[in-house]
């Protein structure tokens, strides 16, 4: 007899032979419900609505000191992309160098985002960049800086490391007035 499991997931072309039935796990009978709105399904996996749900890498890590999730994570990443493309460089800053953006000013969508989770261990270790110098901004006031909030997880997951300074956009800003030249030096963009 199969095991039944339920899971959700987004649609890419990595998991698209699982949703339309090509790759069948064996010995299990899987329902799959493809929702691609990670808001959603972070909060589907984390209520339980599901056996097996897509979940931020960052958002796990950070949780696992205090363990408020409840989940287990499986070392299956679905989006294997090459996070250096999702750092953006205001061409006015003066920035030539990852060096160059010590004690400057980096935007961000959420502190535990897995892009911005990414980027940030990309650029110290691979580039030598001072984190702790860096003024971090965590994009529009609804989005908490460790997406704590939004994720509705325990207000206890908060950067940890010294010398970090978080800031959160006015919550009147719009896309436009935050791209005005002076705001950010760079911008970590997320897609989970």
């Amino acid at each position: 007899m199969a095991l039944k499991l339920s899971m959700t997931c987004a649609l890419y072309d990595r998991s698209q032979p699982l949703i339309d039935g090509r790759v069948k796990p064996r010995d299990i009978d899987l329902d799959i419900h493809v929702n691609s709105d990670d808001r959603s399904r972070q909060r589907d996996g984390r209520e339980g609505k599901f056996d097996i749900a897509e979940f931020f890498t960052g958002i796990y890590m950070a949780d696992l000191e205090q363990r408020t999730l409840g989940l287990t994570a499986i070392p299956i990443f679905v989006k294997r992309m090459f996070r250096h493309s999702y750092i953006y460089v205001n061409k006015r800053a003066g920035i030539r160098n990852p060096k160059d953006l010590n004690g400057r000013r980096v935007g961000l969508q959420t502190w535990f985002t897995t892009t911005a989770l990414w980027a940030r261990g990309i650029l110290e270790d691979e580039y030598d960049v001072d984190l702790h110098s860096i003024t971090w901004v965590a994009t529009g006031a609804k989005r908490s800086v460790s997406g704590s909030r939004r994720l509705g997880l325990s207000s206890r997951l908060r950067p940890k490391a010294p010398n970090f300074t978080i800031c959160l956009s006015p919550a009147k800003s719009t896309p436009a007035s935050r791209r005005k030249p002076g705001r950010r030096s760079a911008i970590g963009t997320s897609t989970s």
